[in-house]
């Protein structure tokens, strides 16, 4: 493995491993000394090609990088490095300057593709999102594409700071291509070389220096060595906690399975901890100081002390009277419309302020993105099981469905196949501008093709086969409502679901006729139906349940107790992603961008995270720390997506238990005696009595 050499003042040398795109961190940043304040990094170009696209325009593509999208604006390869930064470093003191910048000319290129908008459809309106200040004629902002300047003006730029536990480092982003639109002069930056200084809090001043051995943003942020684990947590022998449930009295009282799911986790290997209003109601939290800024308050005081890594929310998510609530947040505040979205993640980055400039809007962009505000860098791992109702017997079946999962001992070969229904989203030439054309389809195509072939799975595809403009690719059924739901029944391990959305429902679009012979896909010539809404769940099999992506508006909404996202994890599934209000794609997608949390690039991450076996809530973190972006429009999407189920859920477990274990707590004693004496367990006295007196059964 490659290495760059990071000298501090007494010229000690301390080796940061080069990581790469399937990597991670082979020490835990905390492992090395703090670094003074100031840093030198120097950078070089990477590898690269230049593709015609198309209508006179270019792409440049270099390996394993995302692009600096800003809609309108030249598409050029935006390279994101990771940095770690001292604890005590402050963040609000940091700078940085290019001290040394070499370039040569590359060539000359008429156009450069623009970065395409974000859109938002329902029904047949779409919302497009080109940003602020521009203008904008067929896709392209004339004051970049009609200026002499070159574009990006500088190079090097900080996106942000992110803290997680004893961690902090610094996203900065690298532009190794400059552009003059109105010349079509192509420069290279060969290499730059740039000092990031900062002051610290004990006021130690020094010089480091770092070459490009820092870490790509497309690399894990999150490590999960069992090295990192055993550091994390407290020091043996103290009162640690790894998981905690956070539910209401109510709750722990009526719930039939709660104590057993309690006992399940601590089998295979967790400390366990209930925690209730009894814990929270008396803390004092942020304004309003209601339940959700108090539980937060009480895992902020918790999570180091404990060592929590899961957090299972258990009740009502109603972000305005729910017992459990989600935090109701305002990204797009300063937008006319579609401005909140609510939000689990506001337990997960439990290092920044929320609400940074006081004025009660919570998880605003621009107001909050400032150093200390909100980060999407988690402390903890969230997932939901919502209670409406007083339901509590739906609840029981939950988690009695998630503890047969984990402990499902038989074929489990199912769960390496993948169902992906997709929808077109709009066509090209749609109103109100030119669209170009985007189909679900791509995102499903990319899944098969980047990873999971890879990995062994089979998959099955259902795409648009109906209307003037179908899917230009082949699926092996045609999408509508009952091939989904047949083909479903079969048993799935992952669902990954695009389409437009509704609370209760996903659909599809097609072109049904061109009324005016003007081969634009206008209002009134579309027909949008539904291939899968909530009460459909109920012939799923639930024996065989999915890991399910939702990538659709609304589909999580916590106010309705019979959104999709939740009517699936009561039947069909065993967790889903979806979201809780709208959700923003990139027109025209064709590939992910590991820099941009576009829902369907969101979407191709989290489903080859969940493919590699990570834990759902891990996964869902480190797909969100990794694709943040200043946009208001993704950090909706960043704050809409939430997770229905436990945080810890893998899709291939390898837990297996003696079938006289009933209670859970690793050996066969007297208290699963007496559950065999009443008559409540199928397991015969034969089996039981040769299992009586073992411990560490769950491994026999």
């Amino acid at each position: 493995m490659k290495k760059a050499f990071c000298i501090i003042s007494l010229h000690v040398i301390v080796f940061f491993s080069l990581i790469t795109t399937n990597g991670a961190f082979s020490k835990s940043f905390r492992d090395y000394p703090s670094l003074n304040s100031k840093i030198i990094v120097t950078l070089t170009a990477p590898r690269y090609e230049i593709i015609e696209t198309g209508e006179g325009n270019h792409v440049i593509r270099t390996p394993g990088s995302g692009y600096l999208m800003d809609p309108g604006n030249p598409k050029l390869p935006e390279i994101v490095k990771i940095l770690p930064l001292p604890q005590n470093a402050i963040d609000t003191s940091l700078n940085v300057k290019v001290v040394d910048e070499r370039s040569k000319f590359l060539k000359e290129l008429d156009n450069i593709e623009p970065s395409p908008p974000l859109l938002l459809s329902s029904g047949s309106m779409h919302l497009v999102n080109w940003g602020k200040s521009k203008e904008i004629k067929n896709g392209k902002n004339l004051l970049v594409y009609g200026s002499s300047a070159g574009y990006p003006e500088k190079c090097i730029r900080i996106l942000g700071i992110q803290n997680r536990k004893q961690t902090k480092y610094l996203r900065l982003a690298f532009y190794p291509f400059r552009w003059h639109p109105k010349t079509g002069e192509l420069e290279i930056i060969t290499e730059v070389k740039c000092v990031i200084s900062f002051n610290e809090v004990n006021g130690n001043v020094g010089t480091s220096s770092l070459g490009t051995g820092t870490r790509s943003s497309s690399s894990p942020l999150i490590s999960s060595s069992k090295e990192d684990t055993l550091k994390d947590s407290p020091a043996a022998g103290s009162d640690a906690h790894d998981y905690v449930i956070i539910t209401s009295n109510a709750v722990v009282i009526n719930s039939q399975k709660l104590s057993q799911f309690k006992f399940f986790k601590e089998a295979i290997g967790h400390s366990v901890l209930i925690v209730t209003e009894d814990q929270y109601q008396s803390l004092n939290g942020p304004p309003p100081n209601g339940r959700a800024e108090k539980i937060r308050q009480w895992l902020i005081d918790n999570y180091k002390e404990l060592g929590i890594k899961y957090v299972l929310l258990i009740g009502d998510p109603d972000p305005s009277n729910g017992d459990v609530p989600m935090k109701m947040c305002w990204p797009r505040s300063h937008e006319s419309n579609y401005k909140v979205t609510p939000t689990d993640y506001y337990y997960a980055d439990l290092t920044g302020n929320w609400d940074i400039d006081g004025d009660g809007l919570y998880g605003e962009y621009p107001d909050d993105n400032k150093p200390g505000g909100v980060d999407y860098a988690a402390e903890v791992w969230v997932g939901r099981i919502p209670v409406y109702n007083n339901d509590y017997e739906t609840l029981d079946r939950i988690l009695e469905k998630i503890m047969d999962y984990e402990t499902e001992s038989q074929n489990t070969s199912w769960r390496k196949h993948v169902l992906l229904p997709a929808a077109i989203l709009n066509f090209d030439q749609e109103p109100p501008s030119d669209l170009t054309r985007t189909d679900g389809a791509e995102l499903a195509q990319k899944i098969i093709q980047d990873y999971l072939n890879d990995e062994g799975f089979s998959s099955y595809s259902l795409y648009e086969r109906q209307g003037l403009q179908p899917s230009e690719y082949l699926p092996d059924s045609p999408l509508n409502h009952t091939n989904v739901i047949d083909e479903w029944v079969k048993g799935y391990g992952i669902v990954c679901a695009v389409g437009h959305g509704s609370e209760t429902g996903i659909y599809r679009k097609y072109w049904n006729i061109d009324e005016d012979n003007d081969n634009v896909a206008d209002s009134g010539e579309t027909v949008f139906a539904s291939y899968f809404k909530a009460n459909d769940a109920e012939a799923l099999d639930d024996n065989h349940p999915s890991i399910v992506y939702l990538c659709a508006c609304n589909n999580g909404y916590p106010e309705n107790s019979g959104n999709l996202g939740y009517s699936l994890l009561k039947h069909g599934a065993v967790a889903t992603l979806s979201a809780s209000r709208v959700s923003w794609y990139t027109a025209g997608w064709t590939e992910p961008n590991p820099n941009y949390a576009d829902n369907m690039s969101l979407g191709y991450y989290y489903i080859k995270k969940v493919s590699q076996n990570l834990p759902c809530g891990e996964a869902l973190a480190e797909v969100k720390e990794e694709l943040v972006y200043n946009s208001s429009s993704i950090w909706i999407n960043l704050q809409g997506f939430n997770l229905y189920g436990d945080p810890e859920m893998t899709l291939i477990n390898t837990h297996s238990f003696c079938s006289g274990d009933f209670d859970y707590d690793d050996d066969v004693d007297g208290q699963d005696l007496a559950r065999l004496a009443s008559g409540g367990e199928s397991v015969s006295v034969e089996d039981f009595s040769n299992q009586f007196g073992k411990s560490g059964c769950k491994n026999n």
